[in-house]
């Protein structure tokens, strides 16, 4: 009888799981497309697990392990990933990320027991993944329609990215489901208008979205699902032909009208074909520093879960200094690419395991339509719904989104069911497996509750962020303070914590904050400036010539990288140093004024007054608020020798800048000199 309750407990929860996925997501929290569906997924998950194990634990007997060519793949994969631990920074965003890993083996082994469980089980599969993706649909629709009753923190412009709070990821999931409610249109006890219905609900939304991966991803899958279905359910093609003519001809009008209709979407076609758009070209220079990164780290990349980190000192590599005119650094952390993020994150050779991977699921999927079977249009669906993602995967990053990822484990463990391919081995329980399945329990339940206190940090931060927007300084700090407190690991929860002391104006606590943030990231460029900027002010010398040339590894192009490493040389007495760091930033960046004004003051260290006087006349040339190159030009001349046009520098300066104390004190200085 307890087996049984927690077996029917095991299936609820595994549907449960499938169905809410995409519509889970928790506006408490700061981060709602990330966070919540992280937690939902792993805590519930976590859960399954600890109720398997109490099922095993009562029922004495045995337990059943599956043998699958998949098995391989995975073991190697997360073998690499574990192995990845040694080339990693920060081992809380490594151990999060080599969790998840497991967890999605888990569950490809949760959906093929289930699905072997019952031989129509593959049917709630089936119709929960649609029935969740149609409310996904229709909200999105509605956002679409400018009808929200949500507040998000993005503004989606009328793009559709319902309960999973972005465009490109509800085109994402919608590539998985859009195969189903196709096959439905063959199905025989499914009427032939509520598939049509269905089929236009789930395109549509994906045409909303406006994501232009996807729609190549899609024409990809339509193209597969037809190739198919012609080759391996002739019947059925031949049969309703007409019938999918008219319905596919009533998609491609909607997008094509659509198109016509919408001027902003004609244009992001228009300069996306003409590498004109700005988002083309920021995924290319993505590419290309991933690519730059998998280059000088072949094996391991960047260590599972740290690419965000290690990607920050490559995030300039295919960039040139005018890129860096108007910003200084250009943060990502995904390459944009799905197996270009797997190479650079993980190493080639735990990406070639995923390569063999998807290679196997289409070698089986074809095995399984050229037998006799019920289900070929859910093979047919399955596959279809792979290429999809695949191609979309070349431009996005679908399989990075827990819903999307989680669906797909779970649509390869009933492929897997239906090929037949697999091992059924019992494994009988003795002490040794029963004392392993209590520690397993117990440390599923500690994982839990890291879990918890995860998303009650995050909604902390939320409330954190709320506060500092209304000025309530001491409330925000109260808040984030608290979400330190609960996950002390995440260095975002430090980071919004040392924003609102600074905010509140405690400079010494936000610091010591701000230094927790570079241990746990170094290639978080905004704790670079602000530690920079604190070590300069309190003359910590060696403190920020550190930071310095960090920041100058990060982003050597930048501006504020230049001149802060070239500062803190010629602080520390470094000036040939400073003044070649200086020199070439002029070469490439030569009408910023920082450069300019730096090298000034660099060339009048050393006494070279000719060219401190040329760089700060330049200086002055280029810019309005130029206090400080007319003070060095004057300087300048002091030491040249040239007292008369120090006056008359200092008499323009003064007309400029009428209250500059240092050239007052300076000018009265040279008139004292002269009447002696």
């Amino acid at each position: 009888m307890k087996k049984d309750f927690l077996l029917k407990f095991q299936n609820i929860l595994f549907l449960f799981i499938l169905f809410f996925l995409p519509l889970f997501f928790c506006p408490f929290t700061l981060d709602p497309f990330w966070v919540a569906e992280q937690f939902f997924f792993k805590f519930l998950l976590s859960l399954f697990i600890i109720a398997f194990l109490m099922r095993k634990l009562i029922n004495n007997t045995y337990f059943v392990i599956y043998k699958t060519p998949y098995n391989l793949l995975f073991f190697g994969f997360i073998i690499l990933n574990i192995i990845g631990v040694i080339v990693v920074h920060n081992y809380f965003l490594w151990a999060n990320t080599l969790i998840l890993n497991i967890f999605y083996f888990f569950l490809f082994l949760i959906s093929l027991d289930y699905s072997l469980q019952n031989k129509n089980n593959y049917k709630k599969i089936l119709v929960l993944i649609l029935i969740s993706n149609l409310i996904v649909s229709f909200y999105g629709l509605m956002q679409s329609c400018g009808f929200d009753p949500l507040r998000w923190q993005t503004d989606f412009s009328r793009r559709a990215a319902s309960t999973l709070g972005n465009p490109n990821f509800l085109a994402g999931h919608l590539l998985l489901a859009i195969p189903f409610g196709i096959s439905l249109f063959f199905s025989k006890r499914v009427p032939k208008s509520v598939s049509i219905i269905i089929i236009i609900v789930l395109c549509s939304a994906l045409i909303l979205s406006q994501t232009r991966g996807a729609y190549i991803g899609f024409i990809a899958s339509l193209t597969i699902f037809f190739i198919l279905v012609s080759k391996y359910e002739k019947e059925s093609f031949v049969k309703l032909k007409t019938y999918s003519i008219v319905v596919f001809l009533m998609v491609f009008i909607i997008l094509l009208l659509y198109i016509i209709i919408n001027l902003e979407m004609r244009t992001k076609i228009k300069n996306a074909l003409t590498l004109k758009d700005s988002s083309a070209k920021i995924r290319l220079s993505l590419w290309k520093n991933t690519m730059y990164l998998i280059k000088d780290n072949p094996l391991f990349g960047s260590g599972p879960g740290n690419f965000e980190i290690k990607y920050a000192y490559y995030q300039y590599k295919s960039l040139k200094y005018k890129d860096f005119f108007d910003n200084d650094f250009y943060k990502s952390a995904h390459a944009h690419n799905d197996l270009l993020q797997i190479m650079g994150e993980y190493g080639l050779l735990a990406s070639g395991f995923i390569v063999a991977l998807f290679y196997l699921i289409f070698l089986n999927g074809i095995s399984i339509l050229k037998t006799q079977n019920n289900a070929k249009f859910f093979i047919i669906g399955i596959l279809s719904s792979v290429i999809g993602i695949l191609i979309h995967g070349l431009f996005n990053f679908p399989l990075l989104i827990i819903p999307t990822a989680s669906t797909f484990y779970i649509l390869l463990g009933s492929l897997v069911a239906f090929s037949g391919n697999y091992e059924k081995k019992e494994i009988k329980m003795n002490l040794i497996l029963k004392i392993t399945f209590v520690l397993f329990v117990f440390i599923f339940i500690f994982l839990a509750s890291i879990l918890t206190r995860i998303f009650l940090s995050n909604f902390y931060l939320r409330k954190s962020g709320e506060a500092s927007h209304f000025k309530m300084n001491r409330i925000a700090i109260e808040h984030s303070s608290n979400a330190v407190a609960i996950a002390p690991w995440v260095y975002e929860n430090y980071y919004i914590n040392a924003k609102d002391h600074l905010n509140a104006g405690d400079i010494e606590k936000a610091y010591k904050l701000f230094e927790k943030v570079y241990e746990l990231n170094p290639g978080h460029w905004e704790t670079n400036v602000f530690l920079f900027e604190f070590y300069a002010s309190n003359n910590m010398h060696n403190e920020m010539l550190k930071i310095a040339e960090n920041m100058y590894k990060l982003s050597p192009y930048s501006v504020k990288a230049i001149t802060s490493l070239g500062y803190a040389y010629y602080i520390n007495g470094k000036f040939d140093k400073a003044i070649l760091t200086y020199e070439k930033g002029y070469y490439n960046l030569p009408e910023k004024y920082d450069i300019l004004y730096h090298l000034s003051a660099a060339y009048g260290a050393i006494g070279d007054t000719e060219k401190a006087i040329f760089f700060a006349r330049k200086a002055i040339d280029v810019s309005e608020d130029n206090a400080g190159a007319y003070y060095n030009l004057a300087v300048a001349y002091i030491k040249s020798g040239n007292i008369q046009m120090a006056k008359e520098t200092l008499n323009e300066m003064l007309k400029k800048h009428p209250d500059n104390k240092n050239a007052k004190d300076l000018l009265k200085v040279l008139k004292n000199e002269i009447k002696k």
